[in-house]
């Protein structure tokens, strides 16, 4: 049973304006087994449980801000498409997106290790000993003490985690969008070389088979760190591809 993992969904569209309506004008969908309780002071919190299924990813770095030393690992779960329209949602002026991110709130790296090991298959035998790494498994979650709360214009859902299972397969899930915590949760770059390319190479090393040359703002998803060298997936037009493999730190840069 998990009790220590908090669910967190970003919701974005345009800015819409209600006038006419209350300052918060909660809906949840028909047949939802989640309650509505009220608001106190920016809060508003639900009862009940349900059953999601989407991505969990496992993503394993250093503690925010960037600058510490210690190490954290941050737990993101994307429903499909269909389960995300299951969830309640508040209608008013916050930009609302179809994201939906789980924040691990455990502080003890060790439980949070065993959580990852326990639900994840394939796990690389050096995940551990890399600087940086992400996984990701088909799930299906049971949620319970849904909670939302707004920061930095977006609204974000909270929730305990009751069970985790592995799924064999899932329809396609909702792709991520950038708000204003987005450095957690997406390591997007951008091909950047005085010569023009850089070489994409098998291992992480300068000596390795070269798989292709990728040309300048060519965009890539950084997966893990090794030493001087990023372990990317290229992405064409924002959706990833299935071409992998290394690249050179100094070769790449953020694309925020």
């Amino acid at each position: 049973m998990l009790r220590t993992l908090v669910l967190v969904v970003l919701i974005t569209s345009s800015m819409v304006s209600f006038a006419d309506q209350p300052t918060h004008n909660v809906i949840i969908p028909q047949n939802s087994t989640i309650k509505y309780l009220g608001e106190n002071d920016g809060t508003y919190k639900f009862q009940g449980q349900m059953q999601l299924t989407g991505l969990l990813k496992a993503r394993w770095g250093k503690d925010l801000p960037g600058d510490k030393p210690n190490k954290k690992i941050y737990l993101q779960f994307l429903p499909t498409e269909k389960q995300a329209t299951l969830l309640p949602t508040i209608n008013d002026q916050y930009r609302n997106s179809n994201q939906m991110v789980l924040l691990n709130s455990e502080k003890s790296l060790e439980s949070n290790k065993k959580i990852v090991e326990a639900n994840f298959k394939d796990i690389p035998a050096t995940f551990w000993k890399n600087q940086e790494g992400i996984l990701q498994q088909p799930m299906t979650i049971i949620i319970d003490n849904f909670k939302a709360n707004d920061d930095c214009d977006y609204r974000y859902y909270y929730a305990n985690i009751v069970s985790i299972k592995t799924v064999a397969d899932i329809e396609p899930v909702i792709q991520e969008r950038r708000g204003c915590n987005s450095y957690i949760f997406e390591d997007i770059y951008m091909i950047h070389s005085k010569e023009g390319y850089t070489n994409l190479r098998k291992e992480a090393n300068g000596k390795s088979i070269v798989i292709q040359k990728l040309t300048n703002d060519t965009l890539v998803n950084k997966v893990r760190i090794e030493g001087n060298w990023y372990y990317i997936n290229v992405l064409n037009a924002g959706e990833q591809t299935d071409i992998n493999g290394y690249v050179h730190n100094s070769q790449v840069i953020r694309a925020d």
